[in-house]
């Protein structure tokens, strides 16, 4: 494991244990899988704090939470596949029609995520290691309280053209979260 990769850890770690001492344990846990364009396979395990804000529109209503998760992909390179590890954060709003009692949710974000090695396969490359990650995802909650869910989620990833080239790269995820 590289020093970065490893300070990226202890990092994560060190923010969670710090999360849980200042009574900021998550409201809900997840993980995910997924897929990208160019055989990219991505992992990730992450957590959400929901947020006290909610707000009644269009026969729906609104709500949001935080998410932050480490994930890992792995891309294919000349001499095998390479892993590479990040980290992000992001606010995620969420919309449920029926006044919010459907268990059906459309939701969408905007973040920051960081990477460590910086991106690159055969056929492309990221520029900065620092980028932005962009979720829009359609799910459901189940269970007796409504405290599973089962989501995809479409995510893009790109420096948002602040330097070139920004070839991005867009990976499907299959989301499970369980709310506490």
């Amino acid at each position: 494991m590289t020093t970065i990769r490893s300070a990226l850890l202890v990092t994560g770690l060190t923010l969670a244990l710090a999360c849980v001492a200042a009574d900021l344990r998550p409201d809900t846990v997840f993980v995910e899988a997924g897929q990208g364009k160019g055989s990219v396979d991505a992992a990730s395990i992450g957590a959400g704090w929901q947020w006290a804000w909610r707000r009644r529109a269009q026969h729906g209503e609104f709500t949001g939470a935080t998410e932050a998760y480490l994930a890992r992909w792995r891309a294919p390179q000349k001499s095998g596949r390479e892993s590479f590890d990040l980290v992000a954060v992001l606010p995620v709003v969420r919309w449920r029609s029926d006044d919010g009692r459907s268990p059906w949710y459309l939701e969408g974000g905007i973040g920051l995520m960081y990477i460590e090695p910086r991106f690159r396969t055969a056929r492309k490359q990221f520029t900065t290691n620092f980028n932005f990650a962009d979720t829009l995802g359609v799910g459901r909650n189940f269970g007796a309280r409504g405290q599973h869910e089962l989501g995809l989620r479409l995510s893009h990833y790109s420096n948002a053209g602040l330097k070139r080239p920004n070839p991005g790269q867009n990976i499907v995820r299959l989301h499970y979260g369980y709310r506490f």
